[in-house]
């Protein structure tokens, strides 16, 4: 359920990514990264539709636009896992989906759970 006209309607919570700004906290730029919430910056604070992770919700708001956020974990290599913490990139220009291809030549595991 792609919102029309909307060239970040590819995002959906759990897509695999990579950022491409230069915050330390997410690794540094080329970093794999999933997907994990997105933010709505312009909503209310105390507004569930402020901090989104579920897909269907995310699309019953018209799916992620340029001025929302994410939150993203990183891939941490040398343990083999996504890191437990949670980093906010308020620029969602920053990441770039990871295509089906892209993640199979990763050979990154899946999500379990």
């Amino acid at each position: 359920m792609k919102p029309k006209g909307n060239k970040f309607g590819e995002f959906r919570i759990g897509s695999e990514a990579t950022y491409i700004g230069d915050s330390p906290a997410v690794s540094g730029p080329g970093s794999r990264v999933l997907v994990t919430g997105i933010f709505r910056y312009d909503e209310d604070e105390n507004s569930d539709d402020r901090f989104v992770n579920d897909n269907k919700q995310l699309a019953e708001l018209g799916g992620v636009r340029s001025c929302d956020g994410a939150e993203v974990h990183a891939w941490l290599e040398k343990e083999g896992r996504w890191s437990f913490v949670g980093q906010e990139i308020e620029d969602i220009s920053t990441l770039q989906i990871s295509s089906v291809l892209e993640i199979r030549k990763k050979k990154i595991p899946k999500r379990k759970g």
